[in-house]
């Protein structure tokens, strides 16, 4: 944007201007120096930072619900200069992928906008006169794109995935991503577990559409070489596309039961719609013979398989000798006998009809009123299987790539590079999606060390295996019909049986059972009296900080206690680990027993199903005297409390 009479050339590969005696000076000269400047400063500064990149402040909240957006003022850099923008608010979409940032915009100012820029200088021969113009830029918020417009954040469905702090030195940042990502390629630190919650019916343009709700777990994973951190546990929302198939003229041989229904399950599963379905039924109906001998009357029906019964009172007529059937059409044509003109006789007759199922469910359907033994065809829609994958990039912003659809082999799609997989989800259709989280998690180095020694360990075990296969081909445990034990181990037990004895120490013993009981809740106290130790009673005046009180109300703090839950759940196989914890020893008063175990166990961590039932308190303060809770929500879930 230049005003007129604004000269400037082409400053490409200009390394300074050399201004020489004699010569005028030109505007453009000016002009030129001033791009050169800007454009070095503007080299420097992209080489730390990027546009759209937070310097200092500017952040936001947003509420996932109503879509209403909170910037805070703050510093952003945009194309070579770090620009102040205020605070703002607005409401963003919450159905989609939105992007936040802010608009630079730009506009020329002369002296006949501001009469300011005329020469301030008294007493000089250009006192007054006009002088250069101005190019004002000043950045405002906004969302959705256009000119001039720099992203700083992104939101997905109401959540902000794009919020780290602001960076600082991108080209150090991108060393170190490079060896982390040459190294060790993409994976999760911590968390980022998918869960399964439902389906859910969400509003698109007026119209219902059917979405799956999952919940990814907070957590931290390195993508691409970039750290990429979830604070907080995200709600993800996903339309529920179904590849359909159509499967056209499946038959069923229509075996009826007491109540003359059939209960059909379709060869394909889940069953999504019936699009079409024919029987083959049986009727019987009266019909006027023609005015005249050797006339075809027509039947109700179109699609006639066959003549079962022509009768006229005590008369049978044969088939192919009296009557034929053409079409649609009972064929007297033949020159055998035939009911008089203009008389009435009935035929029973088999045609196909369309009707509509009963008791539609995604393996099946119930039809009624065809033929026994006869065929039903049916055309259907079904849910081909497929497997989807959840992705990460180094943005931090979560996608669901979907699957190629297969009836057998459905197969398993390949994350973009630059993007890490946490979670596979299997698609059946016919309930919820299995979802497997098999993302690359990183090793510890204390579970390197561990599982060194557990290959040691193994090693060992291997060779104890090898030396008591070699003693029991020896020595038998069976001697001539007597089984002997020596109580080493729980080796030689049935393990087909409940074992309530406990081996230890070479001998059988009876078991210990232990209950461990969770010893919660705030410490007790006895009864007591607050002495003062140091008191202020002193004082000399007050003031009003705020006499107006013009400030905002103060949130309410909400506390959980506890905030997270942690149990421990133990399964054991048999009795003899526990009972030789609790015990210290056998025999006299002066028995000693001293024993020293190690053993090394296998270690394997597993997602929860359920999460176990327990109260949880609810802390609230911060409420103005009268103020009411009106609604109480948990994961955005409406939940009922009870005071305390």
């Amino acid at each position: 944007m230049r005003v007129p009479k604004s000269y400037i050339r082409d400053t490409k590969d200009w390394e300074e201007i050399q201004y020489r005696a004699s010569h005028a000076l030109q505007s453009a000269e000016l002009n030129e120096q001033q791009k050169m400047a800007a454009d070095a400063l503007k080299g420097i500064g992209d080489s730390i930072l990027s546009d759209g990149n937070r310097v200092a402040g500017a952040d936001i909240n947003v509420n996932k619900d109503t879509g209403y957006t909170t910037l805070t003022a703050g510093k952003i850099y945009i194309r070579g200069r770090v620009r102040e923008v205020g605070a703002a608010s607005f409401t963003i979409p919450v159905v989609g992928t939105v992007m936040v940032g802010v608009f630079l915009r730009e506009r020329l100012e002369t002296e006949l906008q501001n009469p300011a820029l005329r020469d301030p200088a008294p007493d000089t021969r250009n006192y007054g006169e006009p002088g250069a113009a101005r190019l004002l830029a000043h950045l405002e918020w906004g969302f959705g794109g256009g000119d001039g417009f720099y992203g700083v954040y992104t939101v997905v469905d109401g959540v902000v995935r794009d919020n780290r702090p602001a960076p600082e030195f991108d080209g150090i940042y991108e060393v170190v991503a490079r060896y982390d990502r040459e190294s060790n390629g993409s994976y999760v630190v911590y968390g980022l577990a998918l869960t399964y919650l439902g389906e859910e019916s969400v509003l698109i343009d007026s119209v219902p559409v059917l979405h799956q709700v999952f919940s990814l777990a907070a957590g931290k994973a390195h993508v691409n070489g970039y750290e990429v951190e979830l604070p907080y546990a995200l709600r993800l929302k996903y339309p529920l596309n179904r590849d359909l198939q159509l499967v056209e003229s499946e038959p069923s041989l229509f075996t009826p039961a007491a109540n003359g229904q059939m209960r059909i399950n379709t060869h394909q599963a889940p069953l999504v719609r019936v699009v079409d379905l024919e029987i083959t039924e049986e009727k019987t109906v009266s019909l006027t013979h023609g005015a005249y001998s050797g006339v075809r009357d027509p039947l109700p029906d179109t699609a006639v398989l066959e003549i079962r019964s022509v009768k006229q009172g005590a008369t049978t007529y044969q088939a192919g000798i009296d009557y034929t059937l053409t079409g649609a059409l009972v064929d007297w044509t033949l020159s055998g006998a035939e009911p008089a003109p203009g008389s009435t006789y009935t035929v029973t007759y088999r045609h196909q009809r369309k009707v509509q199922p009963s008791g539609v469910d995604t393996t099946g359907f119930s039809v009624a009123g065809a033929v026994p033994g006869t065929l039903v065809l049916v055309d259907y829609e079904w849910a081909l299987p497929r497997i989807d994958i959840l992705t990460l990039d180094k943005h931090g912003l979560v996608r669901k790539l979907n699957g190629i659809p297969h009836a057998y082999r459905a197969p398993v799609p390949t994350p973009p590079t630059i993007q890490i997989k946490l979670a596979t989800i299997y698609q059946n259709w016919m309930a919820g999606p299995t979802v497997k989280n098999d993302s690359v998690q990183v090793v510890a180095m204390d579970d390197l060390r561990n599982m060194r020694e557990w290959i040691y360990d193994l090693y060992d075990l291997v060779a104890i295996e090898r030396l008591k296969t070699d003693a029991i081909a020896k020595e038998p445990t069976s001697k001539r019909g007597i089984f002997v034990d020596p109580f080493l181990d729980d080796d030689l037990r049935d393990q087909g049986l409940e074992q309530t004895a406990a081996v230890i120490n070479g001998e059988l013993q009876l078991a210990i059972d232990v209950d461990v009981f969770d010893l919660t809740g705030t410490p007790k106290l006895l009864d007591y009296t607050l002495d003062a130790v140091l008191e202020q009673l002193a004082q000399t005046g007050m003031m009003l900080v705020n006499p107006y009180q013009a400030f905002e109300p103060i949130p309410a703090e909400v506390t959980l206690i506890p905030p997270v839950d942690f149990w421990t759940e133990e399964a054991s196989n048999w009795t003899s680990p526990e009972t030789v914890t609790i015990s210290s020893g056998t025999g006299g008063n002066s028995a000693t027993l001293t024993d020293t175990r190690t053993e090394i166990t296998r270690v394997q961590t597993l997602e929860a199903q359920t999460l176990r039932v327990r109260e949880v308190e609810i802390r609230i303060s911060g409420f103005a005297p009268g103020e009411r809770l009106t609604e109480t929500r948990f994961d955005n879930i409406p939940v009922e409390v009870v005071s305390l």
